[in-house]
């Protein structure tokens, strides 16, 4: 009946968390319903977060409210979208309390055997720590798999290639910073929090063969295709004023990025450090003397035209364009390449998703944190412990001083001016005699 939807609905998101779908799938209206559940659940666990997110900015970020809410509903999406259900009570009944079952060809006896050798970890960090254990000497395969064939094992490999196994590591820094003696953050500075997520790689072996397009969410229980998607959490712990040897906890910011800016951002931060590594060695030679910074034919390493149009160039040829330039007026300028190498870097950061960035507060230390949480996945999240650093006063930075050049550009008249006829008078002190005579000439 109608008026007992609601617990229609509820039974159904049971028996799909636990994987007894077998008797809802033999009717066809409660098969229909499933699929309909499936279909909206996610979306209305977005729904849920957005309004938890905004309950927090309302109540001024304090995690004691509305995070605890926030962490419950991406838990409860990962376990929706995974059809696993992990209950806190390790004495509840069920079979299906652990990430290990995102796998292939587990089940009962795969997961006792593998919790023999684990020892008391949290059902959680399961699939992690499965994913990066090493094969049994004995065997030549992993615990839970000596049952396995061939064709099993293999399905197992497939899958993990899928999964986003990966180190988190941050660095906290300005952008924009040219000398070393400032490379500090000052009050009032766009602070900006790199999460670099690198593919997990075991020690003696080789790195997983890159990809350029992420894939689908993998998933037993979920019949739609559904997005990779990882929120990124940034905690400020902070002592209260008036609470001495009290520390508080708040949400300072939050983002929201997909599989494949997860996986750009790879790409990108290898080419970032790449122009860093180049731009530092220019920069030396610049402070030692060593050579012309704006003359670098030689140097093969710095050829940032042929970088850009992504040919190498032949060492033969007599091509000046590395360092001249000819405008359509037939005016020679000279390219400098630590300019052009800061203004790759630039745009590459443009295309970084992965950045946190906030406006830094008053001179003090800060500690923060930050929280990887996936939306998909069950057991690959990350907490990042502690990441602190310190804003300093704005009075050693070097005074900005405006270009005499710069400061003419200010008695020019404007478009509007130009195409009113308000120009200066020749008795004017700001007389300009060239525009005087561009304004005769029209």
């Amino acid at each position: 009946p109608k008026r007992m939807s609601h617990l229609r609905a509820y039974w159904i998101v049971a028996a799909h968390l636990n994987r007894r779908t077998k008797i809802v799938k033999k009717s066809a209206h409660l098969r229909k319903d499933l699929e309909t559940i499936l279909r909206l659940a996610p979306k209305l666990v977005d729904t849920m977060l957005k309004i938890a997110l905004i309950k927090t900015q309302y109540n001024q970020g304090n995690v004691s409210e509305w995070f605890v809410t926030i962490m419950n509903l991406l838990n409860f999406r990962q376990c929706l979208i995974q059809g696993i259900w992990l209950s806190e009570n390790p004495k509840s009944s069920g079979m299906f309390q652990s990430s290990l079952l995102q796998l292939p060809h587990f089940g009962e006896n795969e997961l006792r055997h593998v919790k023999k050798g684990r020892g008391k970890s949290r059902r959680e960090e399961d699939l992690r720590a499965y994913l990066r254990q090493p094969e049994l000497r004995q065997t030549g395969k992993k615990r839970g798999q000596s049952q396995f064939t061939d064709q099993q094992i293999k399905d197992v490999q497939a899958i993990v290639k899928i999964l986003p196994d990966f180190e988190v590591s941050l660095e906290v820094g300005v952008d924009d910073i040219e000398d070393n003696k400032f490379d500090y953050i000052a009050k009032d500075d766009i602070v900006t929090i790199d999460v670099h997520m690198i593919p997990f790689v075991e020690d003696g072996k080789e790195a997983p063969e890159e990809i350029s397009e992420c894939p689908l969410v993998h998933s037993f229980a979920y019949p739609f295709d559904i997005e990779e998607t990882w929120w990124l959490f940034l905690i400020w712990e902070y002592e209260p004023a008036n609470r001495k040897g009290h520390v508080e906890q708040k949400l300072l910011m939050y983002k929201k990025i997909t599989g494949q800016d997860r996986i750009d951002s790879i790409k990108i931060y290898r080419q970032i450090k790449s122009l860093k590594d180049e731009l530092k060695v220019l920069m030396e030679k610049k402070e030692n003397g060593d050579g012309d910074s704006n003359a670098v034919k030689g140097n093969n390493s710095s050829t940032l035209r042929n970088r850009s149009k992504g040919q190498p160039k032949d060492e033969n040829a007599t091509d000046s364009s590395l360092d001249d330039d000819e405008d359509d007026d037939g005016i020679i300028t000279t390219v400098d390449p630590i300019f052009e190498l800061q203004e790759e870097i630039v745009e590459l950061r443009k295309k970084l998703k992965t950045r946190l960035q906030f406006q830094a507060g008053p001179p003090m230390k800060y500690k923060m944190k930050v929280i990887v949480k996936s939306s998909c996945y069950i057991g690959l999240d990350h907490n990042y412990p502690e990441i602190s650093f310190t804003v300093k006063t704005r009075d050693e930075l070097p005074q900005y001083k405006v270009h005499e050049e710069d400061k003419m550009l200010d008695m020019e008249p404007t478009l509007f001016d130009a195409m009113a006829g308000n120009w200066p008078d020749e008795e004017d002190d700001d007389f300009n005699p060239t525009l005087a005579a561009m304004e005769t000439e029209i």
